[in-house]
């Protein structure tokens, strides 16, 4: 069986022209008989291409496209993983911002001029294929802007479970293959608007045309001379 720390290395050396040959497989399935794969249309803005799970995560690849409308998420574009990300970016440039999510105490008196008013309430997300059920909790908090990160073709990034970000891409056009491996007692949550209540959301399936699409997009970005790792 393949250890995460393999794949890390693995990962990074597509980075030298070393594409594993579990992920070309993957991909050429979807390519070959796409009505038989599976490509989600992610509510934060990009079409998601499951290519491999494992027992404690799993790689996915993440493609982002002005050809397929994008999907837009229920509450912001401000959330945090369950699980540590490793990701390489195959095509464009990534903006990470790292906003500050600061917890806002409830005001119990309304005499207290300066207690900071809260902007956002968190939420917990709960996902079940492709279904996410999106829990209100108690937790009120300010969102305030924060750094932003940087990353071009070629790179890799790190995010930690449970640090919130948004991603935002220069050029709307941008690939990312992303190794995730899950932390225990971590939450996926997002920041939303104080008064929203529960709600259910269902992701799209992208139709047999976008699905071929995003794995023959990918297939080009792995096979073709490296300097295809250049922004576009």
């Amino acid at each position: 069986m393949t250890s995460y720390t393999q794949l890390r290395g693995q990962v990074d050396g597509i980075r030298h022209g070393a594409v594993p040959d579990w992920l070309t497989r993957a991909l050429v399935k979807v390519a070959t008989a796409p009505e038989d794969a599976t490509v989600l249309c992610h509510p934060l803005g990009f079409l998601c291409v499951p290519v491999w799970r494992f027992g404690d995560g799993g790689v996915c690849v993440h493609v982002w496209t002005r050809q397929v409308p994008a999907a837009r998420p229920t509450t912001s574009q401000v959330h945090c993983h369950s699980w540590d990300l490793y990701s390489l970016v195959l095509a464009g440039e990534v903006h990470n911002h790292l906003p500050r999510v600061v917890p806002v105490a409830p005001v119990r008196m309304a005499t207290v001029p300066t207690a900071p008013a809260a902007t956002h309430r968190l939420f917990e997300v709960h996902s079940h294929h492709d279904v996410d059920e999106i829990q209100a909790t108690g937790e009120l908090v300010r969102c305030e802007p924060g750094r932003v990160e940087s990353v071009r073709a070629g790179d890799v990034y790190t995010m930690a479970a449970g640090t919130f970000h948004l991603t935002d891409i220069v050029g709307g056009e941008a690939a990312t293959l992303v190794l995730a491996r899950n932390r225990p007692g971590g939450r996926d949550q997002t920041v939303g608007a104080v008064h929203l209540p529960n709600h259910r959301v269902r992701r799209a399936h992208g139709d047999s045309i976008t699905r071929r699409w995003a794995a023959r997009f990918v297939l080009r970005l792995l096979t073709e001379p490296r300097p295809v790792l250049q922004p576009v």
